[in-house]
């Protein structure tokens, strides 16, 4: 959201904070039922401003007003002197992410380093 938004002060949003509040939302968490589960709300009593497919898009309809982002953390960097904050919610939305790649396609370097890593990742929390 926006430094100047009367949120901004928060420490985390719950579902009564954005209640009526346009929101701008993407494409995959409404489509899997997250926001308005979390919410309580079915999907056409939100008020949905916009939706995204990239969160760093969504970032300009926030600027220019329209509403509060809803995304995960640590997708696009907020500098402290910027004009963005991210708040997390509570309680917490937890999803699951998948990472699809053709298995027997050539990666470039950079790929196959971060696959890799994602491997050792995934494996370390099961």
């Amino acid at each position: 959201m926006r430094k100047d938004s009367d949120l901004a002060a928060l420490s985390s949003v719950t579902p009564r904070d954005l209640e009526g509040r346009p929101l701008i939302c993407s494409e995959q968490s409404l489509f899997k039922g997250l926001i308005s589960s979390w919410m309580g709300a079915s999907p056409e009593k939100l008020n949905i401003a916009a939706t995204y497919n990239l969160l760093y898009n969504a970032t300009h309809f926030v600027r220019a007003g329209l509403g509060c982002a809803i995304s995960l953390d640590r997708l696009i960097n907020l500098s402290e002197d910027g004009d963005l904050r991210f708040i997390p919610l509570s309680p917490a939305i937890e999803t699951r992410l998948d990472v699809v790649y053709k298995k027997y396609r050539p990666m470039t370097d950079q790929a196959s380093v971060f696959a890799e890593y994602l491997k050792k990742y995934c494996d370390r929390d099961r």
